[in-house]
């Protein structure tokens, strides 16, 4: 049995109001940590202060020019801080160290002033991003050419565009003992059964894991039968499908750092639609999804068809075709069932 190591021991520990003891506390909780940093400055009051974040997570002109600017330059005292609607936009203040690790490692800037037993988080979350582009499992002739991104706040704003409807409602999760991943439940709330949705958060918080990462995975732990043959969930990567199975009462589930988004719960019917459904008249997509059941049928019925009459029925054939088939298959040593 693998033990997790519990690991953060100062994660309910309060913030303390001396700057000193709270950078010793982020060297203890950060140690061998190079990619953070740690700026000290004077505030334009004479205020002593602290800014956090880390390399690489953070939009460092941002942070540059709404924040530390203001801070040593324009403000005029501490108060005017929760102002300040240059750099507040969804400012928070957090108490815990729980919180201040968890908004490090989201990309937020923390800062720490002298004498408050709190800290300041703005949100400043930056770094490598990829452009958004249609995906390439799932092109369309017809249809929109966007796909979703690793970041879930573009892949919700692209949502959001498709749908602008205040019944659209999102829930959020943390996931991973350890990787701490967001991840979000979508659905419309006139449209979605709540027992659906009651059903899918009580799944998501009995998640008992290390790490969550991509929407495969979290498949395996919230659905019904994971070895099962048909899935209950499907994974796509466009806005506008996402959108189409959220009009029908579905849920999706979007994680971070996962283009992929869960779909669900889906029937046996769903897995015969295609993106270009959407984006065709009505009789065109209804024919083409005929002609997919009955090359489904065909595919699953025409090998054992094949099989039973030149091994059991070959007397239904004509003469010349059973010679043939005889034939070509005098030098094949193993039967037609293998």
């Amino acid at each position: 049995m693998r033990v997790r190591k519990r690991t953060g021991g100062n994660a309910m520990t309060p913030i303390s109001k001396s700057i000193a003891e709270n950078l010793d506390t982020l060297y203890r909780t950060f140690s061998h940590t190079p990619d953070l940093i740690t700026r000290h400055f004077q505030m334009k009051p004479g205020a002593h202060a602290l800014l956090v974040y880390f390399d690489g997570l953070t939009d460092k002109p941002a942070v540059s020019n709404h924040i530390l600017h203001p801070l040593i330059h324009e403000l005029n005292s501490v108060d005017d801080l929760s102002n300040a609607s240059a750099i507040t936009g969804q400012t928070q203040t957090v108490t815990r160290w729980a919180d201040v690790e968890l908004s490090l490692f989201h990309g937020n800037s923390v800062l720490f002033i002298d004498g408050l037993p709190y800290c300041y988080v703005f949100p400043t979350q930056g770094g490598p991003e990829r452009a958004i582009k249609e995906p390439d499992t799932e092109k369309t002739l017809k249809g929109a050419h966007l796909g979703f991104v690793e970041a879930d706040g573009q892949n919700i704003a692209l949502i959001r565009r498709y749908l602008p409807n205040r019944e659209l409602k999102i829930k959020q999760f943390v996931i991973g003992a350890r990787g701490k991943t967001k991840v979000s439940v979508l659905y419309l709330e006139d449209i979605t059964k709540p027992d659906l949705v009651e059903e899918i958060e009580t799944r998501l918080r009995q998640i008992d894991t290390d790490h969550i990462f991509n929407a495969g995975e979290l498949e395996e732990y919230i659905e019904d039968h994971p070895a099962s043959l048909l899935p209950q969930f499907i994974i796509t990567e466009r806005p506008d499908s996402t959108v189409s199975h959220l009009l029908e009462g579905r849920i999706a589930v979007i994680v971070d750092n996962s283009p992929g988004v869960l779909i669900g719960p889906v029937t046996f019917l769903t897995f015969f639609q295609s993106i270009e459904d959407y984006s065709s008249r009505w009789i065109v997509a209804s024919f083409i999804r005929l002609l997919r059941f009955i090359a489904f049928f065909i595919t699953i019925s025409l090998p054992a068809v094949y099989i039973a009459i030149i091994s059991f029925h070959y007397e239904v054939l004509p003469l010349r075709l059973l010679i043939s088939i005889g034939e070509s298959r005098a030098k094949v040593p193993f039967p037609p069932i293998i």
